[in-house]
């Protein structure tokens, strides 16, 4: 019984001996892998290269995946390229190890080109431009409008003068005036009222005004003079010719309200960086008139408010002051000082067969360098009126020649020039700046 209790202790000692020695042996670390970079963007079927740190277990192989795209891969490196669409790429990379490991990455692939990445070691003393630009782009050219505006335009096909739209004896020359502004190829057209006499009928713009201004129809501005008005005080002729001729759609498609409107006829829009407004200066046929209070003095001193700081253009037929054969126009008197009031810049008008320029006057037509400038152009074909007189207010007048006045808006002004027709002379030219 010692023998075997003894053989026993020695079996038992060698057996906690072995088993303490496993007991307090340090325990092995997990395999890991980490994938650099973690995140990246590349573009349209560019390239990224990722590496892979492996700890415990560098002789476990690595196996490498994506979900878009191609890997090509050495080892402990990839690199993908990355798919022709835009989108995201998970790229993940295994470790066939027990327990196994893996980690992933995640590209974004851009249809914009990324950014590169600065230089980490720029050149400290770059070699200087050998041939630097010495005369940079300037600023871009400030924007330009080109215009042409006139008024009293087009005989009646029936006056002797017509001669088959080609005029006769200094009368019925609205082809003449049509030419010279074709010839300017202006980008807009201002037609200042009494387009087609005698009262304006369909017919009679059909064959008279559409051969010859009627080839600017795809720029035209229209205004309403007392010759678009029938003694019933309908303007049908007038609404009906613009309205076949497209050029009603085309307004209206810019936005432009009112200009079709038979109880209107006036309207506003932009030439550029300019404000024009177009007045029915027709006071008596007009509904509601041109009388402070009135519709149009109302819609006028708002559009006037809204203008703001642009420089703001008014055209309409009456002009307020005239010593010619027609003479003032009280009727749009207070049409005139709710301009003044405004600040408006120019005033165009037509009625008088004359050209004529004023200094900046005030509602009574005293001189006012912050007043409105009036520019009379109704030279436009129909016929030619003598001027004997004028006001002291005029800077200048010219009698007995048909023409277009060509005007150039841009920001803070305007160039004008009168062009007279072929045949005819006559010189005014010159600048201002809006007030």
């Amino acid at each position: 019984m010692a023998l075997r209790a003894r053989q026993f202790g020695l079996a038992f000692g060698a057996l906690f001996a072995l088993s303490a020695c496993d007991l307090f042996k340090p325990p092995q670390a997990d395999p890991a892998v980490a994938l650099s970079p973690k995140s990246a963007t590349t573009g349209l079927s560019g390239t990224v290269q990722f590496t892979a740190s492996v700890s415990n277990g560098d002789d476990v192989p690595l196996i490498w995946s994506a979900t878009a795209g191609t890997l090509e891969t050495t080892g402990t490196t990839a690199v993908l390229h990355a798919p022709d669409e835009p989108g995201e790429v998970t790229v993940t990379v295994y470790l066939d190890s027990d327990p196994p490991a893996e980690d992933f990455a995640l590209v974004t692939v851009s249809a914009e080109e990324p950014e590169p990445d600065p230089d980490p070691d720029p050149d400290p003393d770059p070699d200087p431009d050998p041939d630097p630009d010495p005369d940079p782009d300037p600023d871009p050219e400030p924007e330009t409008v080109t215009l042409v505006a006139v008024g009293d335009i087009a005989c009646t096909p029936g006056d002797a003068n017509f001669n088959e739209g080609n005029g006769a004896n200094d009368m019925c020359m609205q082809k003449w005036t049509a030419q010279a502004a074709l010839d300017l190829d202006p980008d807009a057209v201002i037609v200042l009222g009494d387009l087609q006499y005698n009262e304006g009928s369909l017919n009679a713009f059909r064959n008279s005004y559409h051969l010859s201004w009627g080839q600017l129809n795809d720029r035209v501005y229209p205004i309403l003079g007392g010759h678009e008005y029938n003694a019933e005080g309908s303007a049908a002729g007038y609404f009906g010719y613009f309205a076949e001729n497209g050029v009603w759609n085309r307004l209206k498609a810019a936005g432009i309200e009112g200009a079709n409107d038979p109880n209107k006829g006036y309207y506003a829009y932009d030439l550029g960086p300019w404000r024009v407004i177009a007045l029915n200066a027709v006071c008596d046929r007009v509904v509601g008139g041109c009388d402070e209070g009135s519709a149009q003095y109302q819609w006028l001193v708002s559009e006037l408010a809204a203008a703001g700081d642009k420089c703001t253009l008014v055209a309409m037929h009456e002009p307020r002051f005239n010593k010619g054969r027609n003479g003032d126009s009280p009727e749009v008197a207070d049409l005139f000082a709710a301009a003044y009031a405004a600040g408006v810049d120019l005033m165009l008008a037509g009625d008088e067969h004359s050209y004529e320029r004023f200094a900046p006057v005030d509602p009574s037509n005293n001189p006012d360098p912050n007043g409105v400038r009036l520019i009379i152009a109704g030279m436009g074909g129909r016929s030619l009126y003598e001027n004997a007189d004028t006001y002291p207010t005029s800077l200048k007048q010219i009698d007995g020649e048909y023409g277009v006045l060509h005007l150039t808006l841009y920001e803070g002004g305007y160039g004008f020039e009168f062009v007279p027709a072929e045949g005819y002379s006559g010189a005014d030219s010159g600048t201002e700046t809006c007030i």
